[in-house]
């Protein structure tokens, strides 16, 4: 059989391989470049070079790589969450999911101030906290995340106060981050967890300018920013990243008196963490910056892809009544799309729209949606491996996040599912398992 001009490094350069671009030129990495092409079919070409101590990886486009070597079973999905029934499978406000060593689900349900436990089948099997002031419970329940061996962190906005819980759920510790002073003065402006490192240290934010606040007024387009930190558990900020880049976004007051925010058009900051390690990149070109423990800049990642230019016809407003359960839900659509289609469009869209860290240390990069592709055909997202190569592209279900979890923080991908918060019939909230493959050698 002859082989494919991309198998062997011998048989194709890529146009956009140039001596002078890469006059620093290290290394050049093939996988699996002279094998046998049916086993595994290469990740884009990578080129890593070194300057002043940063590693420089440069990757192909996305139409270079494979996108069969991860598929993500949605006929096979696991749903849990109910419009009507038993309580503990009605849930009024998800703020946290995670899948235990186990098998275990446990979902955070913020109204209800308690953890829940489900098989992996979605059966209920035991529920902690409730709202009050005594032991294991919860005034101001925030968020919920997962922290080293299976442990759990629950963010009470009372007071500040971090609970950390066993296997459980079992609050064994209390604490308030004494050590971390904040930046700002306005105790309704204070840090936020975002997620949480492998050896238990937390990545936070903190905003500096809030372009959304409900105090703001003003019509138009809005920038904010955010300063990211990584701290440990009593608050010591072990390592800062300065001022990011946190969304641009548009608003407008409807006839209501109520304001409407348009996100798709414009870029926003996002962060993932794998192991003790902190990406960052914005939505404006494909290149995300790995940060050390410390906070020192490890390595620059970049994927040679051009974004959609806005005048190209594409309409993230695009999307079908049918994913809309009731009449009031497709109103408040048609009303947000008529402000989408009058507001001001940047020169192209952003090219990605969040971060997620999988089980394997690799990268997931939500995609924005292909010119003229609807919500309902999937999200896709460009899979960057733990030494900053580009290894697939993956289409997945729609995954409608939550508003406040819009940026992809409550997405957690496993070695084989991935499960994210929802909306189910009626806006009702529920947690999607899907089983995922993996055909490669992630």
């Amino acid at each position: 059989m002859r082989r494919p001009p991309w198998a062997c490094p011998a048989a194709r350069l890529r146009p956009w391989y140039s001596i002078d671009r890469f006059a620093l030129l290290v290394l050049v990495r093939w996988a699996s470049a002279c094998g046998d092409p049916a086993a595994d079919r290469p990740a884009a070409y990578a080129n890593v070079r070194d300057s002043a101590g940063i590693q420089i990886v440069e990757n192909g486009p996305l139409a270079s790589v494979d996108t069969l070597g991860i598929v993500v079973d949605s006929a096979a999905r696991v749903r849990i969450g109910l419009v009507d029934g038993d309580a503990p499978y009605v849930f009024s406000r998800i703020v946290g999911a995670t899948r235990l060593e186990d098998g275990r689900v446990a979902i955070a349900d913020q109204r209800a101030a308690e953890v829940r436990f489900f098989d992996g089948e979605g059966r209920f099997l035991s529920a902690v906290g409730g709202r009050g002031s005594g032991p294991g419970e919860y005034i101001n329940f925030y968020r919920a995340f997962r922290m080293p061996a299976d442990s759990l962190l629950i963010v009470d906005h009372e007071g500040g106060r971090w609970h950390f819980a066993d296997t459980r759920g079992m609050e064994a510790q209390t604490q308030r981050p004494t050590a971390y002073t904040s930046v700002r003065t306005s105790s309704t402006q204070r840090h936020r967890v975002e997620t949480t490192y492998a050896d238990g240290a937390l990545l936070v934010r903190e905003p500096l300018t809030d372009c959304l606040s409900r105090a703001m007024v003003a019509a138009g387009v809005c920038t904010d920013s955010l300063r990211l930190m990584r701290i440990s558990r009593n608050g010591e900020v072990l390592a800062d990243f300065g001022a990011v880049a946190g969304q641009q976004a548009y608003r407008a007051r409807m006839a209501s008196g109520v304001f409407s925010v348009v996100l798709e058009f414009y870029g926003q900051g996002a962060w993932a963490v794998a192991g003790t390690r902190t990406y960052i990149g914005t939505g404006d070109v494909l290149e995300l910056r790995r940060f050390g423990p410390t906070g020192a800049l490890e390595q620059i990642i970049r994927v040679d892809e051009v974004p959609v230019p806005t005048s190209a016809g594409f309409d993230p407003t695009a999307v079908p009544d049918s994913l809309f359960e009731d009449e009031e839900a497709r109103g408040r659509h048609a009303e947000w799309r008529a402000v989408a289609l009058e507001a001001p469009k940047p020169a192209d869209h952003p090219i990605f729209e969040a971060l997620v860290a999988d089980a394997t240390g690799s990268i997931w990069v939500r995609l924005t949606r292909a010119t003229g592709a609807a919500l309902g055909h999937g999200l896709r997202w460009a899979v960057i491996d733990s030494t900053g190569t580009l290894r697939h592209v993956v289409r997945t279900p729609p995954l409608m996040l939550p508003a406040f979890l819009q940026a992809g923080s409550g997405i957690e991908i496993g070695k084989d599912y991935l499960m994210a918060p929802g909306i189910g019939d009626y806006q009702v909230p529920v947690v999607d398992l899907y089983p995922l493959a993996r055909h490669d050698d992630g």
